[in-house]
């Protein structure tokens, strides 16, 4: 592939970048280039001289993403230090998206927001929860958005209410390619103590019912209408599907612990897991972890 049009990004393209280095499950290869961009002006620019097919993909903690080992034609955008942005406007919190949801939770403690206790216990920043609507504790991005600005694949700034959003149960329906850059959250006004004890006791349950330590990510399936994820896994004696590579957890089955196994390794073992349940109780789970590459 021609590289040279991209050698305008001096300084801000990373080549040879492995997702192993920062996914959370430090496994996968590498795209064509990985781009860093440092405004929102630089991304615009990137959209105005990238080659109208060439594929991109935008990445932010790496929490929630599987990255094939082969890598990805194509680049990968990391939205970082230039978008973690925190602004307040009375209890309305507007974010940068690339602001992790326990710092938010933190940040809005110390200025006595509440309504965010539940982000402390997602892994990932803004803007990777709002795309996939995530969600903890009874409460989803759905029900605290107010508006998301995001930046369309043709460089145009677009501000969408919650109901141009389309979200549903982790999902939305932003269009496609379109790049989300802030998000306004509706708070609530709270005491700084109150907050912090309630995310101290939130953090408390997840530590004991998921875990937190090692090559993890978030779930790896969606739960069903009529039952939850963890159980059809449970169920299907997941303690089978373990090896020296990746292990089910026993404290919750629907999170795998990588311990040396490559992407191709974790992909396999999902779909045994998949077609396992699928054989023994007609029930097919969605995957809830993004797949990204060849």
């Amino acid at each position: 592939m021609n590289n040279e049009w991209w050698n305008i990004f001096e300084g801000k393209v990373e080549v040879d970048k492995k997702a192993s280095d920062w996914s959370w499950l430090q496994v996968g290869g590498a795209p064509s280039f990985t781009f860093n961009p440092s405004s929102i002006e630089e991304i615009m620019f990137f959209l105005k001289k990238k080659p109208y097919d060439f594929p991109f993909r935008v990445f932010g903690a790496g929490s929630n993403v599987l990255v094939r080992d082969n890598g990805f034609e194509g680049a990968f955008i990391r939205l970082k230090k230039a978008f973690r942005n925190v602004e307040f406007d009375g209890s309305d919190v507007i974010i940068g998206s690339g602001v992790l949801g326990k710092t938010l939770a933190l940040v809005c403690a110390e200025n006595d927001i509440g309504g965010f206790s539940f982000m402390a216990t997602i892994p990932g920043m803004i803007g990777g929860m709002c795309f996939m609507n995530a969600g903890a504790h009874g409460v989803e991005f759905s029900d605290i958005i107010k508006w998301v600005e995001i930046l369309d694949e043709s460089g145009k700034l677009h501000r969408l209410n919650n109901s141009e959003c389309g979200f549903s149960y982790r999902k939305s329906s932003f269009p496609k390619n379109s790049i989300i850059l802030k998000v306004c959250l509706k708070g609530e006004v709270s005491k700084t103590e109150d907050i912090n004890k309630e995310i101290r006791e939130l953090i408390a349950i997840r530590e004991k019912t998921q875990p937190y330590k090692g090559k993890i990510a978030g779930c790896f399936f969606k739960n069903l209408d009529s039952k939850k994820a963890w159980e059809l896994v449970k169920e299907s004696d997941y303690a089978e599907f373990s090896n020296d590579l990746i292990e089910v957890s026993d404290i919750h089955s629907n999170f795998l612990i990588n311990k040396s196994g490559s992407a191709l390794d974790i992909e396999m073992l999902l779909e045994r897991i998949r077609a396992n349940i699928f054989y023994k109780t007609g029930m097919w789970l969605e995957r809830e972890i993004e797949v990204v590459g060849y």
